[in-house]
């Protein structure tokens, strides 16, 4: 049992080894996979959704970015406001709202 430290301190290489290779043959395909093709997106030109008239509600706004990043088509609404709360299930809890009306 005594050599024990020696044991923890081989395994300690072995995984900081294992770890450093991992890391260098996995940073090339996550760099290639995040390079997009269309590069920057200017969100000024893209069209307006018109969520907001479409949904027929009194002083209700609507903030969105809608893009498909494969192709760059999309369109945004109210970019100029702060809206105090926004995630991931109320957007398609929106979308599925919009797909029904």
């Amino acid at each position: 049992m005594d050599n024990r430290p020696v044991r923890l301190h081989l395994f300690a290489r072995w995984l900081l080894w294992l770890l450093g290779t991992s890391l260098l043959l996995g940073m090339p395909v996550v760099s290639a996979q995040t390079d997009a093709d269309i590069g920057a997106i200017d969100l000024d030109s893209l069209p307006d959704c018109g969520f907001t008239a479409r949904s027929g509600i009194p002083n209700m706004n609507v903030g969105a970015v809608v893009i498909n990043f494969e192709t760059g088509v999309g369109c945004v609404e109210n970019l100029d406001r702060t809206f105090q709360i926004a995630s991931v299930p109320k957007l398609f809890i929106a979308g599925a709202f919009y797909e029904w009306m």
